[in-house]
């Protein structure tokens, strides 16, 4: 019965995160034509099969861009060594939320700190210091939903900074690339709180 629960709240919030999504790629598909009341923008739809999508780390993939939302949101599925994240930071143009599909992700949000499992989401506003982490024993999969959109190009072009280890995990790069991924990060109004030990349990 517990487990049966379980299910039906994930199911519950799969739902409810999709039906979001959905709702504020409607709202942004409305545009103004000059002198005429709004209309609707006809699209086609668009599907991105497992494991595609434009990179956006080791194990992570663009699903949609503001392109495909017409500027309401992008969304990434990623992927996370145990203990591995990055340090405290502070977004100041976005939104970031994360929806855990497997494994263990665990987030701090200001001064609360939560473990997140399967079905959990996670809402970061603008201006509030986070961090997350895997913080696990086995590969942690999520959604990571960007809104406004745009943040997913700093994620590309991180992965082009010259000297990058494709071997080694973004957060134990050369000093060179750590000092080049901090001007990027500073185009992308991003600060970071500096380097600190991702917390272990």
């Amino acid at each position: 019965m517990k487990r049966s629960t379980c299910n039906l709240q994930q199911a519950r919030m799969r739902a409810w995160l999709i039906a979001g999504c959905a709702a504020a790629t409607l709202q942004s598909a409305k545009v103004v034509v000059a002198g005429e009341h709004a209309s609707e923008v006809k699209r086609a739809p668009i599907v991105v099969s497992p494991g595609e999508g434009q990179p956006t780390s080791r194990f992570g993939h663009l699903k949609a861009a503001s392109e495909d939302t017409l500027g309401a949101y992008a969304l990434v599925e990623g992927a996370m060594e145990p203990q591995e994240g990055p340090p405290p930071h502070t977004h100041s143009r976005e939104d970031e939320a994360w929806y855990v599909l497997e494994g263990e992700l665990s987030f701090q949000v200001g001064e609360r700190v939560i473990v997140g499992t399967p079905g959990t989401f996670v809402l970061a506003p603008r201006g509030i210091r986070h961090r997350f982490w895997n913080s696990g024993k086995q590969m942690a999969r999520y959604l990571l939903i960007l809104s406004p959109p745009g943040l997913e190009k700093y994620f590309q072009e991180r992965l082009a900074i010259p000297g990058r280890d494709p071997s080694k995990s973004l957060y134990d790069q050369s000093p060179d690339f750590r000092e080049k991924e901090e001007a990027l990060s500073r185009k992308y109004g991003l600060t970071s709180e500096g380097e600190q030990p991702t917390p272990r349990r």
